[in-house]
């Protein structure tokens, strides 16, 4: 087995909240080994904006530091509906008017290494602009690539 499995979830103030169990035996690779467990925080924020979050469960790791628009509860009413898939994890956003998926994890495995982290996704258009670090084109060849999001 690959990935993650979702163990539990919870309804909070702002959305949801989950426990993510590695799924098969923890593998050790050039960026350590796999972290057993993470939780899992999916806010809706707006009507036209979420926001989800994986970390360690189990240990206080570096974030990058970003100013977040305050929120106090969950949006009732919005454009896009959350799913999540249980085993192995993954987390679709589908627009509510069109049924549109326009982020979809479910089809590959997360894996979360102490210096690694991979989340496949697929998105409803070739055209994608800006995404990740790097130097070229402004519109990405989104064709089944590799695509680094941030670099040391």
């Amino acid at each position: 087995d690959l990935g993650y499995t979702l163990t539990s979830v919870q309804d909070t103030q702002l959305g949801f909240t989950g426990v993510l169990k590695l799924s098969g035996p923890n593998r050790t690779a050039a960026y350590g080994e796999d972290i057993p467990w993470l939780s899992l925080d999916v806010r809706l924020e707006t009507a036209t904006r979420m926001r989800f979050r994986i970390k360690d469960a189990n240990a206080q790791r570096h974030t990058v530091p970003m100013k977040m628009p305050y929120v106090a509860r969950k949006q009732k009413k919005t454009d896009y509906r959350v799913s999540v898939t249980t085993s192995p994890f993954g987390l679709a956003v589908t627009r509510e008017s069109t049924g549109t998926t326009v982020f979809n994890s479910t089809f590959g495995a997360l894996v979360y290494l102490p210096q690694f982290l991979q989340i496949s996704t697929t998105v409803p258009s070739t055209n994608v602009y800006g995404l990740g670090e790097r130097t070229g084109k402004l519109r990405l060849n989104f064709d089944w690539q590799k695509i680094v999001m941030f670099a040391s």
